[in-house]
């Protein structure tokens, strides 16, 4: 099968979405996007790592062991998924596809980046070849297959005498074959072992960083349909991709572009890759060339006539908030907050005004410290300046690339910052609350009366123990979680928690103002295995 009529098949998966159940009437925009968001809480709750989760019809999954994905609450485990597709927003027949993909992308980490496929869209594991394409080899005599091109690399299984498998891949100087056993995952076989008529210097090469994801949905195509829905709900199809709090960045090819990644992107596909940075920092290589992404922006890749990169990245431009609010950004495990589009000025200032710290130091969500931390900067870290706002200390602070923010006095600036421009400061934070009662999540319960309307909950998890506040209040900082109340995360922070005289323990916590209804409240924690709650408030 050739790369084109791969694509076309592609193309038809996205216009043809046959729904299971039509609706006897036809449902609200906002009521679609609920019931959709309800159901992927309600069926991925209990995902594991390295899953992808059906979370609202429709969507199609192609695994290696022919599963049988047609509900939402089915799982699968990445290694095996060959295509996902979902289906476009369909008010009238109540659908509106959603999955949610956890990968492990870090072999030494255990933390999963978050990925969610939705609308028209279609993603496909290039590590099962990308259509199929390639030739059969065979094998004389009994063969290991190693988990890549080298002795070095680990045994990952065999082929029997005269076994034939297809050739998908090689190594740069054609010493090694990838191949795709029917019946197991892919592998590396010496090429002196494998028959052939063909030229094995006709494959593609495979990367190294290929190689290391061929089982892990971190090599992907990724083709998204355009929308001319008149919904404010659901404006865009595609793919949302968050990686893990506290750990290092991820990698993720997209359509042959690298993308590294330390917070949220939405991507889409079509005539060309657009990569709309959130929040965090990243970069996206294509043609050897690496092009930096910066909150409030998004850049282009451009892309031939199978879907491939074609071009360098184009020069970053300001992204379409209205179309980033209408994204299922509830259904993330991290809360995200849409930052402004960069203004022409702030674009054209990228680069031109850095500042380097003499010393680590806070970076805040606003000008002033009175905003929540929003991370640092070690000493002699350098960055790059967009913009300046006076701030609630009545200091100037500057605004980084990243949507952060740090005091001018606390950093030594360079040549170029004269001409940053004056940019609009976020609201400053409301006073904090103080809770008025308290909820633990991981047992569902809280002590003494009910929770009542406009009380302010302290919900948590709490787990661990040790002899002293001092060590509790130390390890806390090692232990982080999520909280949602009906989709919406909460800001959350840890800290320490008194079992009794002499024994501490640690919890994750957030502070909800509660309202009359019932309320789904979802925690996990590194401090325990967290838990689901329904909470009805009179």
């Amino acid at each position: 099968m050739t790369r084109s009529l791969a694509l076309i098949l592609i193309g038809l998966l996205l216009v043809i979405v046959a729904p299971a159940f039509a609706q006897e009437d036809t449902l609200t925009c906002p009521a679609l996007a609920e019931q959709a968001a309800q159901s992927v809480r309600t069926s991925c709750a209990m995902m594991g790592e390295s899953q992808l989760c059906y979370g609202h019809e429709d969507v199609t999954a192609i695994t290696s062991s022919n599963l049988d994905f047609v509900s939402p609450g089915m799982m699968a485990d990445t290694g095996e998924v060959e295509l996902v597709s979902t289906g476009a927003f369909d008010p009238e027949n109540g659908t509106w596809g959603i999955a949610v993909i956890r990968l492990q992308l870090d072999p030494a980490s255990m933390e999963q980046t978050q990925v969610l496929v939705f609308g028209d869209t279609v993603l496909r594991n290039e590590a099962f070849g990308a259509d199929g394409s390639g030739f059969e080899v065979s094998v004389a005599g009994g063969a290991n297959l190693r988990s890549g091109p080298s002795t070095q690399d680990a045994i990952v299984g065999g082929l029997a005498a005269g076994q034939t498998v297809l050739a998908n891949g090689r190594s740069d100087d054609g010493t090694w074959l990838r191949v795709q056993p029917e019946d197991g995952d892919s592998g590396w076989l010496f090429a002196e072992l494998a028959t052939t008529d063909e030229d094995v210097m006709g494959l593609d090469v495979v990367t190294e960083l290929e190689t290391d994801s061929q089982v892990s949905l971190q090599n992907v195509f990724l083709n998204t349909a355009g929308s001319d829905l008149d919904c404010a709900e659901a404006q865009a199809n595609g793919i949302l991709v968050q990686s893990p709090p506290d750990a290092d960045p991820i990698t993720l090819v997209i359509n042959g572009a690298v993308l590294t990644l330390d917070g949220t992107v939405f991507a889409q596909s079509g005539d060309q890759l657009t990569i709309q940075m959130l929040e965090g920092t990243g970069s996206i290589l294509a043609a050897d060339e690496t092009q930096p992404l910066f909150p409030g922006s998004q850049v282009r890749v451009p892309l031939d006539d199978d879907g491939s990169v074609a071009d360098v990245p184009g020069a970053p431009e300001a992204y379409d908030e209205d179309l980033l609010h209408a994204l299922p950004l509830n259904l993330l495990g991290r809360s995200v907050t849409i930052v402004p589009a960069l203004t022409e000025e702030a674009l054209a200032n990228i680069g031109t005004c850095t500042v380097t710290t003499n010393t680590n130091v806070n970076l805040r969500q606003g000008p002033g410290t009175n905003f929540a931390l929003a991370g640092n900067l070690e000493a002699d870290a350098t960055a790059s300046v967009i913009g300046q706002a006076l701030g609630t200390d009545q200091i100037t602070w500057w605004q980084l690339a990243d949507a952060s923010w740090v005091r001018s006095d606390i950093v030594t600036s360079r040549e170029g910052c004269e001409s940053v421009p004056v940019v609009e400061a976020p609201s400053a934070p409301a006073a904090a609350q103080v809770a008025t009662i308290s909820y633990r999540i991981d047992q569902c319960g809280s002590p003494g009366r009910g929770i009542e309307a406009g009380d302010v909950v302290n919900v948590y998890m709490a787990g661990g123990t040790w002899p002293t506040q001092a060590e509790a209040r130390q390890n806390a900082s090692n232990h982080s979680g999520t909280i949602t109340v009906n989709g919406t995360a909460l800001s959350t922070f840890a800290g320490q928690h008194q079992w009794g005289e002499n024994d501490w323990g640690v919890k994750v916590q957030a502070n909800w103002v509660a309202s009359s209804g019932t309320h789904t409240v979802i925690g996990t924690s590194t401090i325990n295995d967290g838990g689901t709650c329904t909470i009805t408030v009179p």
